[in-house]
């Protein structure tokens, strides 16, 4: 394996280890499920612990839970035992299992913990093994990473390709674009925490589902059908990519993959699509009013 692969990788992996042990409860306030990874002590300390049962009052505010009740959902298990042996605090006992299926930081640091304990993830014992045992850990994050990127299944409306249709498909588009993407008030405050904004990026994720929903629902020119699609499956993965970033205490590695795969991917999607959008205005020798799609090309340059 190659030492910058392996060290991208390697990087992977502690930030998932450090999710765990850290992220979890310094930013968002969530308990590891440490039980999961062979712990078995639930961990904020008693001196910031009002009512003693293993969560904090920092943690017990995230999982809604009674800061002065030590068993709120009153099943005969502290609130802090549930959370570490990855209970639902809220939800008597016995089917109160929490879904961490999706959740790819814990399933990574399940992984991790795994390969430390077989020692496969420990360097120099057994390079071959080692070497074997981290890319397996970073396919195991791109397969489920990848797994959530379904692209919408939408019926368009398609309607004859006639040099006043497609004016007009196009004229529809950039008010759509104008009035759900461009006119966005918020601003990222890059002072603050991922979770500080997570309300930034929530709201965009229903942003370019608004403009996903607008999209679908307009008549397409048939020789447009492509260029259409392609806007809705960038649209679509924006929304899901964006509520992903908006979710980081939740899952801060998933969060950090769709970050990457924003900026990495779909931002130069975006500027492809739109080179093809100009190729197609001058290929169809398009004459549109104002210079929205000349202004738009210097946006995304």
């Amino acid at each position: 394996m190659p030492n910058k692969i392996k060290i991208f990788l390697g990087f992977l992996a502690l930030i998932a280890l450090f999710s765990v042990y850290s992220v979890f409860n310094s930013l968002s306030g969530k308990s590891a499920p440490f039980s999961a990874i062979g712990i078995e002590k639930p961990l904020p300390g008693l001196d910031i612990d009002a009512d003693h049962d293993g969560l904090s009052n920092r943690d017990e505010s995230y999982w809604n839970t009674d800061f002065e009740n030590p068993d709120t959902d009153g099943d005969g298990f502290l609130d802090g035992e549930e959370v570490a042996s990855g209970h639902d605090p809220l939800k008597p006992g016995p089917d109160d299992l929490l879904d961490t299926s999706k959740n790819i930081t814990a399933k990574v640091s399940n992984l991790i913990i795994g390969g430390l304990y077989t020692k496969d993830l420990k360097p120099g014992i057994n390079n071959q093994k080692y070497d074997q045992a981290v890319s397996d850990l970073s396919l195991s994050v791109i397969d489920d990473f990848y797994s959530t990127q379904v692209s919408a299944d939408t019926s368009l409306n398609l309607i004859d390709s006639s040099t006043e249709d497609q004016a007009q498909y196009l004229k529809n588009v950039s008010l759509v674009i104008k009035e759900n993407l461009l006119d966005f008030p918020k601003k990222l405050d890059t002072s603050k925490g991922l979770v500080e904004q997570s309300s930034f990026f929530l709201d965009k994720a229903n942003q370019y589902d608004a403009s996903y929903k607008n999209l679908s629902s307009m008549p397409v020119p048939k020789n447009w059908e492509s260029v259409h699609k392609t806007a809705l499956d960038i649209l679509n993965r924006l929304s899901i990519n964006y509520t992903f970033m908006g979710s980081f205490a939740g899952d801060p590695l998933k969060s950090i993959v769709a970050m990457n795969e924003v900026q990495q991917n779909i931002q130069p999607e975006i500027k492809s699509l739109l080179r093809e959008v100009q190729s197609r205005i001058k290929e169809n020798k398009l004459n549109l009013d104002g210079d929205f799609y000349n202004v738009l090309n210097l946006l995304y340059p």
